[in-house]
């Protein structure tokens, strides 16, 4: 009888999860979390910050620089064809938020100097730190046994001079 248990259980655990496959590009672009039925990507900055490698202050003025270069990247004709008027500068609809975000955003990247490409990277396009090191100073596969299990910085130290780039590049915008 115990085996027969045993068995039910292997077959319990060896069911798998057929919501949704997710590819191994989208993975390296931050942590996904399950919703019931749903996935939900998390921002690279909050898992940063949930794992209290960058400050409250830090966080804020990433999650600014986030927020001002999403809404620069939106294009108001996708959005409302019909206000086209509003787009071209008739009135204080999206077109005046659309045009304060981009001058915002060019102020923030003018700031950051050398350091917006990184900023970009991780803060708004959700390049997890190890991504950006592979990126910037190549990448390793690497074994286990006779199978590549993945790939990593070719520079061991690249991940954590990623973060601290980062870390500067939030605190001059701070400034």
């Amino acid at each position: 009888m115990g085996k027969l248990t045993d068995r039910r259980k292997a077959t319990k655990r060896k069911k798998a999860d057929t919501r949704l496959d997710i590819t191994p590009e989208r993975l390296q672009h931050g942590e996904i979390v399950s919703l019931g039925m749903a996935r939900k990507m998390v921002p690279v900055i909050v898992t940063l910050h949930e794992a209290k490698r960058i400050t409250d202050r830090q966080y804020a003025a990433l999650a600014y620089y986030r927020d001002q270069a999403s809404l620069a990247d939106h294009s108001p004709i996708k959005d409302s064809v019909g206000s086209l008027g509003v787009i071209t500068g008739g009135g204080n609809g999206p077109g005046v938020a659309l045009t304060s975000a981009k001058l915002e955003t060019a102020r923030l990247e003018a700031n950051l100097g050398s350091l917006w490409p990184i900023t970009r990277a991780i803060a708004v396009d959700d390049m997890s730190l190890t991504g950006w090191a592979i990126h910037t100073s190549g990448g390793i596969e690497r074994y286990k046994g006779d199978r590549c299990v993945g790939i990593v910085p070719r520079n061991p130290k690249a991940v954590d001079m990623a973060l601290l780039e980062l870390k500067f590049a939030a605190s001059r915008m701070m400034e």
